[in-house]
């Protein structure tokens, strides 16, 4: 027995002095790596588009064919990249979501994504269509806080991932969406919910910093709340903050351990940060840079044929959506003949020639010629905020058509005026905010403010004797 024992000893020792040897041996293996340089590049909040709208003063930027020579050019110089997106790439409800979703299935793999964060509007779509993924599984899209009410299942296949770069060095990525997102209406009309994401990150943390050389957390909130979280988790070494609520940074920013830096203009810039990687794995250096994607990288002959597609996609949507109003609002020779919702421009000026004399001096009275110069007057996407009433009941449907509801006019903000002009009313037609950001919105208008903007389209007085200027088409 005595002689068992000790053999049993001498196993358990040689045992343990092997797993000694084993740890001692990966800690040094972990340790042998050249000091490199690895290059994070991000996006977020394309909600939909794909190709440059020239909406806003910073010109002519943006487009998911320019995205794709840009990163071309970037790889083509040897780097090590990790490609990440934070979020809100898709857009919408229902079969426009889908269609944009489809597009952005084929364009994230083609451009070689390694990782998705899941945004509200993600998340609305994957509770919409009852899909993992707005994309495929050859992109790797995670969320460790959105849920399924119904199943309290979390809506992504995972909460974090470890990518290895070519390089040997092990990221850890996080991806978390503030809960102040999933409003009330996401919560009661949708179906999900997210858990608060401090306690997410409690739970998923301390697993992926065990895991990983360098960790980033794709953060889809606020810049107050990221700068929190810096404070708060200092074992985060890199936040990406999307859906900018605040101007974007022009510069990273230190919090203690942690880099922060934002996303930027809806697809019209390429976050990028490069990291200094010394021997032992440790981010000895950083610097972060916002790369304009701008006319100097030509279009991507693949990527142009597959907005081409989605174009076309999109037309026959609204075409089918064109047709069906026609048909239910066809004339029903029993019934009373329904009056038109909106009277158009020109039966305003009749009571508010000085108001229409106002307004024809702004943009608003010349928005879709903006498009006809660019030949973009068919894109649906672009003059649903270039007309009136497009997509509503009575509203502009093509320039053959409607004629009279291009631009800008009064009602687009005020509502149909069919009621008020039979029956003024001094309430009619309020308009706050809320009003202006349905088009003035992240992807369209990245800087716009209300208190700047809203003064350049006030009703001015004006001479009420003047004769007002005629309406373009």
């Amino acid at each position: 027995m005595q002689a068992k024992s000790k053999l049993a000893l001498l196993i358990m020792l040689i045992a343990l002095m092997l797993m000694a040897g084993a740890s001692v041996f990966s800690l040094a293996a972990k340790r042998n790596v050249k000091p490199h340089q690895l290059m994070i590049l991000f996006t977020g909040d394309d909600l939909g588009t794909n190709k440059s709208c020239g909406c806003h003063s910073t010109g002519d930027y943006g487009g998911i064919p320019r995205r794709a020579n840009l990163l071309k050019k970037l790889r083509d110089a040897g780097n090590d990249i990790l490609l990440l997106d934070v979020g809100d790439a898709v857009n919408g409800a229902g079969e426009y979501a889908d269609i944009k979703a489809r597009f952005f299935a084929a364009a994230f793999p083609y451009l070689k994504y390694d990782v998705c964060g899941v945004g509200e509007m993600e998340a609305r779509y994957m509770k919409e269509f009852g899909t993992s993924t707005p994309f495929t599984n050859a992109i790797t899209t995670i969320s460790a806080n959105v849920y399924d009410i119904a199943t309290s299942k979390l809506l992504a296949p995972a909460t974090y991932t470890i990518k290895e770069t070519k390089n040997g060095l092990k990221v850890g990525v996080i991806s978390v969406l503030s809960e102040a997102l999933v409003d009330q209406y996401m919560q009661e009309k949708i179906g999900i919910k997210a858990k608060p994401v401090r306690e997410a990150l409690k739970q998923t943390l301390p697993e992926v910093r065990g895991k990983s050389d360098v960790v980033v957390l794709l953060f889809h909130g606020d810049l107050k709340t990221s700068r929190a979280l810096a404070m708060e988790f200092p074992e985060i070494d890199i936040i990406l903050d999307g859906h900018p609520t605040d101007p974007p940074l022009d510069k990273a920013e230190q919090i203690g351990n942690t880099i922060l830096a934002t996303t930027k203009s809806a697809g019209k810039y390429v976050g990028k940060i490069i990291l200094d990687i010394s021997a032992d794995r440790k981010i000895t250096k950083s610097a972060f840079e916002s790369m304009p994607v701008d006319n100097t990288y030509p279009d991507d002959e693949e990527m142009v044929k597959l907005v081409a597609q989605n174009d076309k996609d999109l037309e026959d949507y609204y075409a089918r959506m064109r047709t069906q109003y026609a048909q239910n609002s066809t004339d029903d020779r029993t019934q009373p003949r329904q009056p038109k919702p909106f009277v158009t421009v020109n039966k305003c000026r009749e009571c508010h020639p000085a108001e229409f004399t106002a307004w024809s001096k702004t943009r608003h009275a010349r928005s879709y010629n903006d498009l006809m110069k660019d030949s973009r007057a068919s894109n649906p996407e672009c003059v649903s905020c270039h007309t009136t009433g497009f997509k509503l009941q009575g509203g502009f449907t093509s320039i053959a058509e409607t004629a009279d509801l291009t631009q800008v006019q009064c009602e687009m903000c005020h509502g149909p005026g069919v009621i008020h002009s039979r029956r003024a009313n001094k309430n009619y037609g309020a308009v706050s905010m809320n009003t202006c950001v349905q088009c003035h919105n992240r992807a369209n208008s990245p800087r716009f403010d209300y208190a700047t903007y809203r003064p350049k389209i006030l009703h001015k007085p004006a001479d009420p004797n003047a004769k007002p200027p005629s309406i373009g088409h």
